[in-house]
């Protein structure tokens, strides 16, 4: 667990929750090799791992000494939670796990929790959600429980945009990839980046666009045009170029911190942590590849009808 190579629970903060996904890692599972295996299918073996990783992640995050024996009731109180946890995350008990997150934090899970009921409810939406994955493994970013249906839907999951990571890459479905489908220990490919693996270093974890944002002053609701939502999503994480050097976020952040961009020498003089200048430096170029993201969103004839609402 020390090592990095067992997970416990799944992160509370989103923007900690989404490193995850780009990564490939996921909760409650070992790591062997390039690939990430869960082990939450095995109650006692599951216990043992997400009790030790969970007070891990308690030690590093709360950086607490082994010598303060008043915080030590923090890291048994992280094991309780795991055991609880893992044992949440069986299958009879995912429904139950699902509301109690619905109801600690209503703005990150609400929607996507009346979603899944209402879809549950159609008969063969299992069997039917698998088919369609089958052919369009990309994971889509149902706002609406029509969304939600449409995505689970054949041909009709087009109609719902898919979601991206900070940095515009589409998102798989791994539980509903052929692997996953057919054993009981999901499988995850680990999926590692110069930038990603820096965020997590400095303990910094910035989200992805949502579906409400300030756009260059102006605050925006994209649920009347998903579209111009993805393709935002797009240009700020990777596909708009800066002038300057013609790289996209994600390179560009890339370049820098491996030492070989046109601004590595000013972020290595910067401090690490968390308020350190390493992380208000890469917070400041998200925010700047933003703006211009959004320019060029707003002179895309595609997008005349968004920019009218935002004007």
């Amino acid at each position: 667990a020390e090592a990095g190579w067992v997970t416990g629970s799944p992160p509370k903060d989103a923007g900690e929750a989404q490193l995850w996904a780009r990564e490939g890692r996921t909760p409650y599972s070992v790591k062997v090799g390039d690939h990430w295996y869960s082990f939450s299918s095995d109650a006692t073996f599951g216990m043992t791992m997400g009790f030790a990783a969970d007070v891990q992640t308690t030690l590093q995050h709360g950086d607490i000494s082994p010598q303060d024996v008043d915080e030590w009731q923090e890291v048994v109180a992280a094991g309780i939670s795991a055991i609880a946890d893992t044992t949440t995350d069986k299958s009879f008990m995912q429904g139950f796990s699902q509301f109690n997150d619905m109801l600690s934090d209503p703005d990150r899970y609400a929607q996507s929790e009346i979603n899944s009921t209402i879809t549950g409810f159609l008969p063969l939406s299992g069997a039917s959600a698998w088919a369609t994955r089958l052919n369009d493994p990309t994971a889509r970013d149902a706002r609406t429980p029509m969304d939600a249906l449409n995505a689970m839907t054949g041909p009709l999951a087009e109609r719902v945009i898919p979601k991206r990571t900070l940095w515009g890459e589409t998102l798989g479905n791994p539980k509903l990839s052929t692997v996953n489908s057919l054993s009981p220990y999901r499988v995850s490919e680990e999926k590692l980046s110069p930038i990603d693996q820096e965020l997590d270093r400095l303990r910094v974890y910035p989200k992805s666009l949502g579906w409400k944002e300030s756009v260059l002053g102006t605050d925006m609701d994209f649920s009347e045009d998903p579209k111009a939502l993805d393709e935002y999503r797009r240009l700020a994480g990777n596909g708009w170029k800066h002038p300057a050097w013609n790289l996209g976020l994600k390179d560009f952040l890339d370049q820098t911190v491996k030492g070989e961009g046109p601004m590595s020498q000013v972020y290595a003089m910067y401090a690490d942590g968390t308020e350190g200048g390493k992380a208000s430096f890469i917070k400041d170029w998200i925010r700047k590849y933003r703006e211009g993201a959004a320019r060029a969103l707003l002179d895309d004839p595609k997008f005349v009808g968004f920019k009218a609402r935002w004007e």
